[in-house]
């Protein structure tokens, strides 16, 4: 009716004026009572997030360790939050993964070893206690407490290193960023450590650099990189756990550099491999991904 009488108007402009002046009549209260915390018990803070709703209590304690390729196994705590690595869980409907032991497909050995750290929640019951106990022999020594606070215990798996690549000079190599040497391997495992014994060849300061570069049928797909800087003298240095890798890389190409044009000396380096990538849990994630490849992105890091 309104629209009607507003169409009669044969004026242009006063046609315009008049029907804001409507609209705005229209949508003024409405704005009102959505701002008006009385109307139908609505608050405009029901806008804002609650922090008491959405926080997830396992975040501090998780910090830490909240990165990309972490694998992390949670007894009695399904609440992932915004945790980067990937989160398994024991809880009631997550039996997938126990069964694997409960039928002796794998052992107990076996299955801790394919995660990082372990979760545990400690005002709440243990899930599978007579396995998954922290004070089980066979728990105690698959890992390490490495925190604890009010309400959770986090442990460190301890992992196999095993030496893949290992080398020892009479004579120091000396390499730059523009003289380096290499060193391909196969990649069979989900993470690896870089040590190198190094010395400066001329006085000042010296930056050596820990690389690999990942390749897929011989064509690159991405590179890790630490730089590390030269003490006085001859000296050990290890690199941070090499997680990050791309999950269809079949190959790793070691580099061994100085990070810029200044020259460093080698005298035995060593790339060590952690974790092995045909582990039981990985084998199960890529017949997932085949089967399902719409799903996942090799979605470990989708969270699980």
């Amino acid at each position: 009716v309104l629209l009607c009488c507003v169409n009669w108007i044969k004026n242009s402009k006063i046609r315009s004026i008049t029907f804001h002046g409507l609209l705005l009549c229209l949508i003024a209260p409405n704005v009102h009572y959505i701002l008006t915390p009385k109307w139908l018990g609505f608050s405009p803070k029901m806008l804002i997030p609650n922090k008491e709703l959405t926080a997830v209590e396992n975040e501090a304690i998780l910090y830490p360790i909240n990165k990309k390729g972490v694998r992390l196994l949670s007894n009695n705590d399904p609440a992932r939050g915004c945790f980067k690595g990937e989160f398994y869980t024991l809880t009631w409907y997550n039996t997938f993964l126990v069964n694997k032991l409960i039928t002796n497909e794998v052992s107990l050995t076996e299955f801790i070893e394919a995660y990082d750290y372990y979760l545990v929640r400690k005002d709440q019951r243990y899930l599978y206690p007579d396995m998954f106990s922290p004070d089980k022999p066979d728990m105690t020594q698959a890992m390490l407490l490495v925190d604890e606070d009010n309400l959770y215990k986090l442990y460190k798996i301890n992992k196999k290193q095993v030496p893949i690549i290992s080398e020892d000079y009479k004579s120091p190599v000396i390499v730059t960023i523009d003289k380096h040497e290499t060193r391909q391997f196969d990649n069979h495992y989900r993470q690896y450590r870089i040590i190198i014994e190094a010395d400066k060849v001329t006085p000042g300061n010296a930056d050596g650099r820990f690389q690999i570069n990942w390749v897929n049928n011989g064509k690159y797909q991405c590179c890790s990189i630490e730089v590390f800087k030269l003490k006085e003298g001859r000296n050990t240095y290890s690199s941070e756990i090499i997680k990050e890798i791309p999950p269809h890389a079949d190959r790793g190409v070691l580099f061994l550099t100085s990070h810029d044009h200044n020259p460093i000396q080698i005298h035995s380096f060593k790339l060590i491999g952690i974790s092995k990538k045909n582990d039981y849990l990985s084998n199960e994630l890529s017949i997932y991904n085949k089967k399902w490849p719409h799903l996942s992105d090799y979605s470990p890091s989708a969270g699980h």
